[in-house]
């Protein structure tokens, strides 16, 4: 089974459907055809996501990037182009240590 994400009108995934065939094409006229609405591939029977990033409710798709981009949480985090996900817009000071993040101070502050 291949998971299909239908988009509302500004390429926000607003429901997920599983669906026998992952050829894309096939995939999204059924479901237009049957359910209505936009439809986009978002996981192959293997796991595979052909859009960078699996969709989940909330996420958009962003047609340039031909990636879905998971809702962003923390305000001041910044897209990773490589990851396709909202990263710090500083890295983690020592992996090895726990931090967290301070939104208001834009910095990663050092658990105790």
């Amino acid at each position: 089974m291949a998971t299909y994400a239908k988009l509302d009108k500004s390429k926000t995934v607003v429901d997920l459907a599983l669906f026998e065939d992952e050829l894309e094409s096939r995939g999204i006229a059924w479901l237009a055809n049957n359910l209505g609405g936009s439809w986009l591939l978002s996981e192959k029977q293997n796991g595979e996501a052909p859009h960078k990033n699996k969709a989940t409710i909330g996420s958009k798709y962003d047609k340039t990037l031909d990636a879905f981009i998971p809702e962003k949480v923390v305000s001041n985090f910044v897209l990773d182009t490589e990851t396709y996900s909202w990263t710090a817009p500083t890295p983690v000071p020592d992996p090895l240590l726990a931090w967290t993040w301070d939104n208001d101070a834009i910095e990663w502050v050092q658990d105790l």
